[in-house]
């Protein structure tokens, strides 16, 4: 019978009581010992100060960084934890009842150093389901390809061990963005192991309209960026380094997985998504002609 190590959850929120009060509920329900995890809350500057729900039964601390970006509020989170294990999820996911669990016995059984879990998206409202919504249900973060590419990791679904931040240092304060991917990929070349754990899953809620997508992917090209320019030795995505041939065999790769994919019913759908896919990658042309002909000029869609 394994030990079960004390877990630090860290949560950053903006603007977005409504979906915490979800994940917090989630994180309430969970099969994992209720003494043997916290969660930190680390609130980024909302409009309205976060109200703390006194009906939770697990350990709930609060705690507000003014400082923009993901990455500062998840390094207020970690100088406050008190667990061994971190683990890192979104105010916008709702954990499964046993993702903790899941994700600990991943960690420890395969004696890797952080696990992405895996992050399965849905549908809200009604009505017919949009390009965008399918797009994220196929085709966006899919922690298990980004293990065997880049080895850049998603905070909306990772456990880490604390030491490392030790080792590694914090996530960088100058991406406010990306640095979850960056922090990632930093550790995996100092000789951490990343593992995936599948069974370890949290549901994220998919954009509704292609205008919130195409935002989302140029904000983080714009950050890939800015990445090779603050950190020339050492960028996640070398851009200079990136063939057309590469880029060609990015997107086959994609329209290949999206044509045998069985989370989708009809042709029509697989050609939606597919469109999306060559429509988000024009976008990441004009954000590369964009930082050539003018690298000062920051856009914010």
């Amino acid at each position: 019978m394994l030990e079960k190590p004390y877990v630090s959850v860290i949560i950053p929120v903006l603007n977005d009581a409504l979906r915490l009060g979800k994940c917090l509920k989630g994180l309430d329900r969970q099969s994992y010992p209720p003494d043997q995890f916290e969660v930190i809350v680390v609130d980024n500057g909302s409009r309205e100060p976060l109200t703390p729900d006194l009906s939770l039964s697990c350990c709930v601390r609060y705690f507000r960084e003014l400082t923009p970006g993901d990455g500062v509020a998840r390094n207020a989170g970690i100088l406050q934890a008190r667990g061994e294990i971190i683990a890192f999820t979104d105010a916008d996911c709702i954990p499964a009842k046993d993702w903790i669990e899941k994700g600990i016995e991943f960690l420890l059984v395969s004696k890797v150093d952080m696990v992405a879990g895996r992050v399965d998206y849905h549908f809200t409202g009604r009505g017919m389901v949009t390009a965008a919504q399918m797009y994220d249900y196929v085709v966006y973060l899919r922690q298990e390809r980004y293990i065997e590419r880049t080895h850049g990791l998603a905070t909306a679904n990772l456990f880490v061990k604390k030491r490392l931040f030790d080792e590694c240092g914090l996530f960088d304060a100058r991406f406010r963005c990306k640095s979850d991917g960056v922090w990632t990929v930093n550790a995996f070349r100092a000789g951490f192991r990343q593992g995936y754990a599948d069974q370890a899953v949290v549901a994220h809620e998919a954009k509704d309209s292609l205008i919130q997508v195409i935002k989302r992917t140029w904000v983080a090209y714009e950050y890939e960026w800015l990445q090779q320019k603050v950190e020339k030795k050492f960028p996640v995505f070398p851009l200079e380094n990136i063939t057309l041939a590469s880029r060609i065999g990015e997107l086959t790769e994609n329209c290949t997985y999206v044509l045998k994919t069985k989370k989708l019913n009809r042709f029509s759908q697989r050609i939606k998504v597919i469109a999306v896919i060559f429509l988000l990658a024009m976008v990441r042309v004009v954000v590369i002609v964009k930082n050539k002909m003018f690298p000062f000029v920051r856009l914010t869609l």
